[in-house]
Formats: C-alpha cells, sequence, structure tokens
C-alpha cells in the first residue's frame, strides 16, 4: 500500500485523484496548498514515498514547497511528482517528474509506482521529519 500526500488546490481534482487512488488501495493526504503539506509531514509521523503536487496554489505555493523540501536532509528524498497545467520553459528546473495537466489516470498510477518502488513507509512517531 502506497502512501501518498496530495497537494492541490482544486477541491474536484483532489477529491477526484484521492478517491481514484483510494480505489487502487493507495492512502492518500491531502493539502490545499504548501503551507498545510509541510504541516502534514511534520506532525503525521508518516513518510510519504510520493508527493503529488500542483505548482500554482494560493498560500504556498508548489515553488515554494520544493525550495522548503529540498533543503531538509529527509525530507528532501521524497520522490515528487509535479502535477500542474503551467507552461514551463525550457529554463525552469523542476525536481522529480512533471505530469501536465490534463494527464490520464493510468500515466500516473504508473509513475506513482516507479516512484514508490522501494520506498518503505513509516509510522514510527520517533521518525518525524523537522522541517
Amino acid at each position: 500500500m502506497h502512501q501518498i500526500l496530495l497537494v492541490e488546490d482544486d477541491d474536484l481534482l483532489r477529491e477526484g485523484l484521492r478517491q481514484v487512488l483510494e480505489e487502487d488501495d493507495c492512502r492518500v493526504q491531502t493539502a490545499v496548498e504548501g503551507a498545510e503539506a509541510l504541516d502534514l509531514l511534520r506532525t503525521t509521523g508518516v513518510s510519504p514515498c510520493v508527493v503529488l503536487l500542483d505548482l500554482m496554489m494560493p498560500g504556498m505555493n508548489g515553488w515554494d514547497f520544493l525550495r522548503l523540501l529540498g533543503a531538509h536532509p529527509v525530507l528532501s528524498k521524497i520522490p515528487i511528482i509535479v502535477t500542474s497545467a503551467y507552461p514551463f520553459s525550457e529554463k525552469e528546473v523542476v525536481p522529480g517528474v512533471v505530469l501536465h495537466k490534463p494527464f490520464s489516470i493510468a500515466r500516473l498510477k504508473q509513475v506513482i509506482e516507479t516512484a514508490c518502488l522501494g520506498h518503505e513507509p513509516s509510522s514510527e512517531t520517533d521518525a518525524r521529519p523537522h522541517v
């Protein structure tokens, strides 16, 4: 069972993706923006095998979330799948995999499976990363 953190401000898309992934036996935590996602990473004691991240969100956007996550020695190891309609230029570098919206659910599941290979989710409260 994969533990996933889904960071998406669009209510319908967030809930639709959550439902589809849970039907595929994934455990999905959701956040509406980056600060909420960082708070979940700090407080839940569960390390997701992947973060699905929108870039354009109110509050803390995906770019700021990536910067803070990347500066953390433990959290920076979590694979990122950017899911965005943002038009990237060749000069912009985004870590991880980028799925441009709209994307297929089959492709999303394939990318999640690859990202989560070999990842053992942790539920130890002692192992909580501090951001």
